[in-house]
């Protein structure tokens, strides 16, 4: 990965070769396209702004054209654009100005939130769209079964009920763990362990919570659109403390000196245990009160590891 890095911070063209080459890759192997954002981010965060946005008008110039001249449309470039290094691009320059991983964290929620009111703003209906998509989805086990079945149907509604909210997430989550990606190349080229150490100690800004407090007891309680809409701004939330409550038991697993293996469960029980994933979530938003890492540190200097 150190050889990557240090290929990507070349110069502007090696940037842009990376993205172009792990986005065309994403459209097989999803995951890829951390890459091709964190290409983007990681030349922004060394070289600053500016570097990072040649960057991307190169790989969308080089894709525009290669889409131009395959299949006559430049539509793939300007979405790889939109959707992947804009976007890093945006929360790498954050990061590099303020210096503040929680700030660079929050503004890729907050992307996550743009998005959700943004559809709710021009779709009259979004779980009415949302349905529609799924039922095209399953029409296949429509025509081999005859139909879905009640609690399928069910099912799908509850599902296009939360996507537009779970969009929002995952652009979120998504443009964090790019932008972990890419911190962590820089520090592995720069300062060998810094970011593990800035992501130990990633904590929010205290006033979210109460407003992130707010809005979920809005998307509890609050009638009609309005609380479908605090519902849907919930999930970005969740997402945002998730990540303070894995740093929570990163940075005490580094404090007390315990091995990888409880960070390998922890992981495991958020792939495999959908349930874990609020729990998490609720100890990062704790720790926002509680300092958890402090409480739970060891008196003295103890090992480091996690």
């Amino acid at each position: 990965m150190k050889a990557l890095a240090a290929y990507i911070t070349r110069g502007h063209l090696s940037a842009a070769l990376v993205a172009v080459a792990a986005a065309a890759a994403a459209l097989f192997f999803a995951p890829l396209g951390y890459v091709s954002g964190a290409a983007v981010a990681l030349m922004t965060l060394v070289a600053g702004p500016t570097s990072g946005l040649v960057v991307v008008a190169i790989a969308a110039g080089v894709t525009m054209l290669v889409g131009l001249a395959a299949v006559g449309e430049i539509a793939i470039g300007v979405g790889f654009a939109v959707a992947i290094w804009l976007p890093a691009w945006l929360v790498a320059s954050v990061l590099r100005q303020t210096v503040s991983l929680p700030m660079a964290v929050m503004t890729a929620a907050g992307l996550g939130v743009l998005l959700i009111l943004g559809i709710h703003a021009f779709v009259a209906d979004p779980a009415a769209l949302w349905e529609g998509q799924l039922q095209q989805v399953f029409s296949a086990l429509e025509q081999q079964g005859g139909g879905l079945d009640p609690s399928a149907e069910e099912a799908m509604r509850a599902l296009a009920g939360v996507m537009t909210g779970a969009l929002g997430a995952g652009v979120a989550l998504s443009l964090a763990l790019t932008l972990f990606l890419a911190r962590w190349l820089q520090a592995m080229l720069q300062k060998p362990g810094g970011f593990r150490a800035e992501f130990h100690s990633l904590r929010l800004d205290d006033r979210l919570a109460w407003v992130a407090l707010a809005i979920a007891v809005g998307g509890a309680v609050a009638p009609g659109g309005a609380g479908v809409v605090a519902g849907h701004l919930t999930l970005v939330l969740v997402v945002l403390y998730l990540l303070q409550g894995i740093a929570v038991v990163h940075g005490t697993a580094g404090a007390r000196g315990l091995g990888w293996q409880w960070l390998a469960l922890l992981y495991a029980l958020l792939l495999l245990v959908p349930y874990t994933i609020p729990v998490v979530a609720a100890l990062g938003f704790l720790d926002t009160w509680l300092d958890v890492r402090r409480r739970l540190a060891p008196s003295g200097d103890g090992p480091q590891d996690g």
